[in-house]
């Protein structure tokens, strides 16, 4: 099996401006934008994760200056990014605005094709500055900064018009006037931020996705993809083959491209790209299609044994429970750990990065992942983060998340959850290598 060693190049954006300026409305919209008709994944982070903790005994909090860049830990901020850049998840601090302190815990946020770092002080580390493909500076008028601060931070950050005021005369309007507004001259872009900005987003939105499509973004390889016989090696190829056949349309052409065997009903062909687009609505076809893909993953990895000629003595099989537990043994000849994962989407990436995590410390051993419901831009991020990852097997790829929960009868305000069928699906995947084991011996 071919292992790219493709890398694409991450695109990171700053945006800054002055306190309430609208840097995180328009950093929300532009996300919104760019993910809406494109496989542009996007993540935002904020320079208020990285302030530092006051310590209230030596400190008077009426006192301290937040818009002062020594609050801030540009080293920390720089290695998250960095990190991000590098295509590995980080663990980003958590900070408190009541108490203005770190909280223990840590968010862990994946690496994204366009991340956007943003804040008063986003432009204001060099090393960090240089690692920027685009600079943007949101100017808003004193008055309505001063308005819509009050605003937040009475709402959100438990403090009184008072203290709001005093903080902004004494600290807030010197520092913009000393360290952010300086930062104008780094910016290629500088927008207003008093009004709504469609023309500015919509500028901003097409010339990511002009640099995304540069940098190969548009086009990710994958290391192994595998659908029902066929080996594709890119989503480049998978692309091209799909502006050849139609994918609602389950004619001969289209079987043998993606559905070699003979007993594939018609009926099931479409669910590739368009899944459920109308036809499986009885409790009965689902656990058919169902029933199918299990039956299809266990082929395909069977079929990458023998191709790649791998001892079957090599290969265990993992509960997804024992390894994130890390209550798990690896065998002393085993060099594959095969996860069984009905269903993946991108809720399940921070859970597998803790697998691979947990797999460090044996450092020959890779994975193989035999999944059977996923979607087009989990399995491009599953590429780019995991380098344990050596195969990667997957049934039906669902072009609509939200007809697939309701089908499922799975809750619709979250994504699929990684352990959802984990039990039945991993006893018929340890039975299958069980046996094989078996015949051999």
């Amino acid at each position: 099996m071919k292992y790219s060693e493709y890398e694409p190049q991450r695109i990171l954006v700053g945006v800054t401006g002055g306190s309430a300026a609208g840097k995180t409305t328009l950093c929300e919209t532009i996300k919104r934008e760019i993910q809406y008709d494109s496989d542009v994944d996007m993540t935002i982070l904020s320079c208020d994760s990285f302030y530092k903790g006051v310590d209230k005994q030596f400190i008077d909090i009426s006192q301290y200056n937040f818009d002062h860049p020594d609050s801030l830990d540009f080293d920390n901020a720089f290695e998250v990014i960095s990190t991000l850049l590098q295509g590995r998840p980080a663990s980003v601090p958590i900070y408190c605005f009541v108490n203005h302190k770190r909280l223990d815990q840590y968010q862990v946020v994946l690496p994204a094709q366009v991340i956007v770092f943003e804040g008063i002080m986003a432009l204001y580390d060099e090393r960090i500055r240089e690692l920027m493909s685009y600079k943007i500076f949101i100017h808003c008028d004193d008055d309505i900064r001063l308005c819509r601060r009050i605003l937040r931070d009475v709402k959100e950050r438990g403090r009184t018009v008072e203290n709001v005021l005093f903080q902004y005369t004494k600290f807030v309007k010197r520092s913009f006037e000393n360290f952010i507004s300086p930062l104008m001259s780094q910016a290629d872009l500088i927008i207003p931020g008093h009004r709504q900005n469609h023309v500015s987003v919509a500028f901003i939105v097409n010339h990511l996705k002009n640099m995304a499509k540069q940098n190969g973004l548009l086009r990710e390889k994958l290391n192994t993809l595998l659908y029902f016989g066929d080996l594709l090696y890119s989503i480049d190829g998978f692309m091209r083959n799909r502006t050849k056949v139609d994918f609602s349309n389950p004619n001969a052409s289209f079987k043998q491209l993606f559905f070699p065997e003979e007993n594939m009903k018609p009926d099931f062909l479409y669910i590739t790209q368009n899944f459920l687009a109308g036809k499986l609505v009885s409790e009965k076809q689902i656990y058919k299609v169902v029933k199918l893909c299990f039956k299809s993953t266990l082929f395909m990895l069977e079929k990458c044994i023998q191709q790649d000629k791998y001892e079957i003595d090599q290969i265990q099989c993992v509960h997804l429970k024992e390894i994130l537990s890390n209550n798990f043994k690896i065998n002393e000849n085993t060099k594959f750990l095969v996860l069984a994962v009905p269903l993946l989407f991108k809720s399940g990436l921070t859970q597998l990065h803790q697998i691979e995590e947990t797999i460090k410390q044996f450092q020959e051993v890779q994975l193989i992942v035999v999944n059977v419901f996923s979607d087009i831009k989990t399995i491009t991020e599953i590429n780019w983060a995991f380098k344990k990852l050596k195969i990667y097997i997957n049934a039906f790829l669902v072009g609509k998340l939200d007809k697939f929960m309701q089908i499922m009868n799975l809750p619709a305000k979250s994504q699929p959850d990684l352990m959802y069928g984990q039990e039945k699906f991993f006893q018929k995947l340890n039975r299958f290598i069980i046996k094989r084991q078996a015949k051999k011996n």
